[in-house]
């Protein structure tokens, strides 16, 4: 009898891991979902004010900064403004630079999801 209850014991504290996992993963996708939004949308306006900026033939934002914001996360917002506002795409060098990032960012995403993954506890 004792060895049942102990196994009870064990299967209940499994299932509160479980629960704790899920909960612990919903939270972290909510956050890294909103911070891809906000980033993106930050990215983007900064694609449209760099556009309106070289109309008016003012003060630019540097390639820099705009490629800074592609790489921590705004890259759907940096191909989006590109293609909307027409911005940035005649330069080859830009777009190379553009198109680094993108390759990066998805073999960090495919080492994330098959090497590392194996290794989280939840």
């Amino acid at each position: 009898m004792l060895l049942n209850r102990q196994s009870i014991d064990f299967h209940s504290a499994e299932i509160e891991m479980r629960c704790f996992c899920d909960i612990y993963f919903c939270f972290r996708f909510v956050v890294m979902l909103y911070f891809f939004i906000i980033i993106n949308l930050i990215t983007f306006a900064t694609f449209a004010l760099d556009k309106w900026k070289a109309v008016k033939h003012k003060r630019r934002i540097s390639e820099f900064s705009l490629l800074s914001l592609s790489f921590i996360g705004g890259t759907l917002g940096a191909v989006l403004g590109m293609l909307i506002l027409r911005h940035k795409v005649s330069k080859k060098s830009f777009l190379w630079k553009i198109g680094f990032i993108i390759f990066f960012q998805i073999l960090l995403g495919f080492l994330y999801q098959f090497v590392l993954s194996s290794f989280r506890m939840c």
